[in-house]
């Protein structure tokens, strides 16, 4: 989907209802890791090694 299509759905009221949905499903979670805990980056990668973290 170009830029130009997305601006013009997220202008639509349905458009800003599905966008809004994501403030309150995945969003504050990454928010709480990054602000509270002090996580802005992992050392390693994958979920094993970054369980061990």
């Amino acid at each position: 989907m170009t830029t130009d299509k997305m601006q013009k759905r997220l202008k639509t009221k349905p458009g800003q209802k599905i966008y809004n949905k994501r403030k309150i499903t995945s969003e504050p979670v990454f928010g709480i890791i990054k602000r509270v805990m002090g996580f802005r980056q992992f050392l390693m990668r994958g979920i094993d090694n970054i369980s061990i973290e």
